[in-house]
């Protein structure tokens, strides 16, 4: 079936488009504003992160708030016109200092039809006035190998080594890739990055065989590699890995622009 959606989405608070957010309290209402364009009726599967390990939210239906790790939007037909639509989404029990938010939006209607592109990401960095540090635990830090492979297609991207282990390698100079954004990169090839690896099935985030919800690891932009993926605890076969560039910012509009253009690009490789 042949078919054509776009989509474009981004977080609202009191009609402007946000990355961060600061609260006293522990909670947080927005708006998730999705402008799309279908000559077909499809379905969006939503579900968040929170601190790089999977948590539910809601979503106000019927004027009531709903809450669940994930949630289904059937999204109508638009007879090839731009149409927009809202959500309203609320985030509770924020408890740390800095709280690293990442709703994922996969489209489902993609994903049937074996389209490699299919998730879209939404960032918020939240500051609260408490007291709590988030900490990644020492079990979810993993090495990073140099390596260089020839004519890569994503940022990221998967083979097996021959004692049969899973790789995953960041291409990381893809996230620069255009006329615009090279000389950035050239000019910040020593500078450190540290990532987050997480794997998502179809009923949300897997852990890995440590127990943790993530990977991390780091290097120097100018450095690809990869890192050894650790087994799942699923059987599934269709899994989709996701690279978090910068984790842990509580400052994000004090970045430089060259950090801002990969915090913005969570990165993903997806089988279907």
């Amino acid at each position: 079936m042949k078919y054509n959606i776009l989509t474009q989405m981004e977080l609202l608070n009191n009609g402007e488009s946000i990355k961060t957010l600061k609260t006293e309290t522990d909670e947080v209402i927005l708006d998730l504003k999705i402008t799309y364009r279908s000559d077909i009726s499809f379905e969006l599967e939503i579900g968040m992160i929170d601190n790089y390990s999977q948590r539910s939210f809601y979503i106000e239906k019927n004027s009531a708030w709903v809450e669940d790790k994930t949630f289904i939007l059937d999204m109508p037909s638009s007879n090839g016109e731009y149409v927009e639509t809202h959500y309203q989404l609320k985030v509770n029990n924020l408890n740390y200092q800095h709280h690293d938010l990442i709703w994922y939006i996969k489209n489902n209607t993609k994903i049937k039809h074996n389209s490699m592109r299919a998730f879209n990401f939404l960032r918020l960095g939240v500051n609260t006035t408490s007291n709590n540090v988030f900490q990644i635990d020492e079990k979810a830090k993993v090495a990073f190998t140099n390596n260089v492979i020839d004519s890569p297609s994503f940022e990221i991207s998967t083979f097996f080594c021959e004692n049969k282990d899973l790789v995953l390698q960041f291409n990381i100079n893809l996230i620069y890739l255009g006329e615009y954004l090279i000389d950035e990169y050239n000019a910040h090839l020593k500078d450190e990055i540290t990532f987050a690896v997480l794997a998502i099935d179809d009923n949300g985030i897997v852990l890995f065989e440590s127990g943790e919800s993530c990977l991390v690891s780091s290097t120097s932009i100018g450095k690809d590699g990869y890192i050894n993926v650790q087994d799942l605890q699923t059987d599934s076969k269709r899994i989709t890995y996701i690279l978090i560039p910068y984790i842990n910012q509580p400052d994000y509009e004090e970045l430089e622009r060259y950090k801002k253009i990969a915090y913005n690009n969570i990165c993903y490789y997806q089988y279907t």
